[in-house]
């Protein structure tokens, strides 16, 4: 009979739940092999999933059960093709917790940063959600958001409201990439200026020794690179923990116009890395290489740009003979 049940509700046949719950056939304890009860799967129907939610709520369904992954029916809000603002309210209203993390550490505003779902962010802040709140990678709902699939507008907008809610810009994760470290390896423009505007530190480094003009040149974001470039700060030859500088980055992931913008504005290409390359042997090490084929006009710019050997003076030479 439970699976009857379970399936009703993915049908979204309210008279049939009815006769179940009238009949004990359904009760708030039943869950599927998943752990999820029948508030679970009706938080994600496309129809009628008001309606059946409150019958079941009216019914001591419990609004903050945890499935076997640890995740609350408002959890799973987030999973919606809408923007799930209509479900949420009705679960907030009947006191779920925004706090509630899963196995993984998420909240339910973790999961709507990483969904991009701007109207559930903005309910879940109204409603004592935690925007420091961290996973088990130290990522806090401002991390998930610029490591997910997005755009940088909708970024930019969902950034404002965490700010507003008291999201702090220098918390770092694991690999202590803080909220602009993060957005430069998006190339998110709009958003590296919102930060920064509101504090970011421009000279952060992640536990790799990454600046933001390292992440965004490794990344190929030739428009954000320029930008943070304007801010005059001396990090563009900077090393990281390789011994790397952006434009070392630059051409080993083949990002010609990164390149080109740096060396532009005075990046070395003399600088060796650890491992005794500078950007101009990883350019010319191979002449018939993808690179250089493909990029004929950077070659040609570096090699304006190549150091002049030191010509021995006349009184050198005869010393220089033995």
């Amino acid at each position: 009979m439970d699976k009857n049940i379970f399936s009703a509700v993915k049908a979204a046949d309210r008279a049939y739940l009815e006769r179940a719950i009238s009949s004990r056939e359904a009760v708030p304890d039943q869950r599927d092999q998943n752990g999820n009860t029948l508030m679970h799967i009706a938080v994600e129907l496309k129809r009628n999933e008001l309606a059946i939610l409150e019958l079941l709520i009216s019914n001591g369904w419990d609004v903050n059960s945890q499935n076997n992954l640890g995740a609350t029916p408002l959890h799973y809000v987030a999973l919606r093709k809408d923007s799930g603002r209509p479900v949420a309210l009705l679960l907030l209203k009947n006191l779920a917790n925004t706090q509630i993390s899963t196995n993984l550490g998420h909240t339910p505003l973790h999961l709507a940063c990483e969904r991009y779902k701007l109207e559930l962010v903005q309910v879940l802040l109204e409603h004592k959600a935690i925007p420091g709140s961290m996973d088990r990678n130290n990522n806090t709902p401002l991390h998930v958001l610029l490591l997910s699939q997005g755009r940088d507008t909708v970024a930019r907008e969902i950034v404002e409201v965490l700010i507003k809610g008291g999201a702090r810009l220098d918390t770092k994760n694991c690999e202590g990439n803080d909220s602009l470290l993060l957005a430069s390896s998006r190339g998110f423009t709009r958003v590296c200026q919102l930060l920064l505007q509101n504090g970011s530190n421009p000279r952060i480094t992640n536990d790799f020794g990454n600046t933001v003009v390292h992440l965004s040149s490794a990344a190929g974001h030739s428009e954000l690179v320029e930008m943070l470039l304007e801010l005059e700060m001396p990090y563009i030859n900077v090393t990281n923990a390789d011994g790397d500088t952006p434009l070392h980055l630059a051409v080993k992931n083949n990002h010609a116009e990164v390149a080109a913008v740096l060396i532009k504005k005075g990046s070395s290409i003399a600088t060796k890395n650890a491992a005794g390359k500078s950007p101009l042997d990883l350019v010319s090490q191979d002449e018939k290489s993808i690179f250089a084929v493909k990029h004929p006009e950077l070659i040609k710019l570096i090699s304006s740009r190549k150091p002049k050997s030191k010509v021995p003076e006349e009184e050198d030479i005869g010393c220089l003979i033995f």
